[in-house]
């Protein structure tokens, strides 16, 4: 992640006592909380920053236009990330000064604030500050202090498995679980609809895995699951043994929303969140998310939280995982053999 991250949102509200109701600051988002000096000597009239999920590689720079109420002057612009972990990351100060000629109105583009090294995926914070000098020098007075509060969710990687079976880091499963024998044949790529599909036939199933462990890091798949009474698709990351290391989202495959957040560690299960949530998930492509952090567990279903567990997982490393079952011990009236479970992308 570069330095330049300073900008990304720095730019993000500055109203000052002058600016009237008509000349309120218009923000995308609108998510922000600032602080600004009465006496600053400008106003913003836009502020446009990146929110919502960022991949590595898109554009992340920000956008301020805004109006100078004196002479232009020279500000100094400090910048300071909190990454999903709860780390802070200071940036350098930099000094921003007039260019000549320039007249009342600004406008300042920003760099983009990923660049190709990776990073802890997750929800970021930032905080942009502007000072009236060097605020490493005694007497500098912050001019604004700008936040945005885990407004952006950022991912190294989106894997749209374009290339199946022969997609990096992913592998299909054998083994045998439930009423279900999963078989590699059974997971396999759909140019036309440019979409994994993992198959279930009657007591022959399909599961992905990655070969990688993975740890702390937000996770997100974008699917539609079948219309499959008495079946379910399971998202969720797993170690050996069971009951020991296991974090789900269990999506039941009928239009009724029913949805599990579940966590295993030490032999049993810790928590169980099983709800009726308002939405078809039989109906089109919806996004499915576990935030897996060293204080928490969350869970999110198009991105709203539905499910926070602060104890009761695991902390060690574990297989990220797909599959699509027939347990024991769901009940439903399985009155067909066949289905198909369609995975758009995975992002980590």
């Amino acid at each position: 992640m570069r330095r330049t991250l300073f900008t990304i949102l720095g730019l993000l509200i500055m109203t000052t006592a002058c600016q009237t109701e008509e000349e309120e600051t218009s923000l995308t988002p609108e998510e922000i909380n600032f602080e600004l000096e009465e006496d600053a000597g400008f106003r913003i009239d836009t502020v446009s920053m990146p929110s919502g999920d960022v991949l590595q590689g898109d554009d992340t720079s920000a956008e301020i236009t805004g109006q100078w109420l004196d002479e232009p002057q020279t500000v100094w612009i400090g910048e300071s990330l909190r990454d999903p972990l709860g780390n802070w990351i200071d940036f350098p100060a930099y000094e921003q000064r007039p260019e000549d000629g320039e007249d009342n109105a600004f406008t300042i583009q920003t760099p983009p604030a990923f660049d190709e090294s990776p990073a802890v995926s997750g929800p970021y914070t930032h905080v942009l500050s502007i000072w009236d000098q060097d605020p490493s020098q005694d007497g500098a007075v912050r001019l604004m202090r700008a936040e945005t509060n885990e407004a952006l969710t950022y991912f190294n990687q989106r894997e749209r498995f374009s290339d199946w079976p022969d997609t990096a880091g992913w592998y299909a499963a054998d083994h045998a679980i439930g009423q279900t024998s999963f078989e590699p044949g059974q997971v396999s790529f759909d140019d036309g609809q440019n979409r994994l599909l993992i198959h279930k036939d009657s007591g022959i199933g399909g599961e992905i895995r990655t070969e990688e462990r993975f740890s702390y890091g937000s996770y997100q798949i974008a699917m539609r699951v079948p219309d499959h009474p008495g079946t379910l698709t399971g998202f969720f990351f797993y170690e050996t043994p069971d009951f020991h290391h296991e974090i789900d989202i269990e999506v039941m495959n009928n239009p009724s929303g029913e949805v599990w957040f579940t966590t295993y560690q030490g032999g049993q299960e810790r928590h169980a969140s099983k709800e009726t949530y308002d939405f078809d998930p039989t109906d089109g492509v919806h996004i499915y998310r576990i935030d897996y952090f060293p204080d928490y567990v969350a869970f999110f279903i198009n991105g709203e939280e539905h499910a926070r567990f602060e104890d009761g997982y695991s902390h060690e490393p574990m297989q990220l995982m797909v599959n699509y079952w027939e347990p024991t011990w769901l009940r439903g009236a399985r009155d067909m053999d066949q289905g198909t479970l369609y995975i758009e992308s995975i992002m980590y």
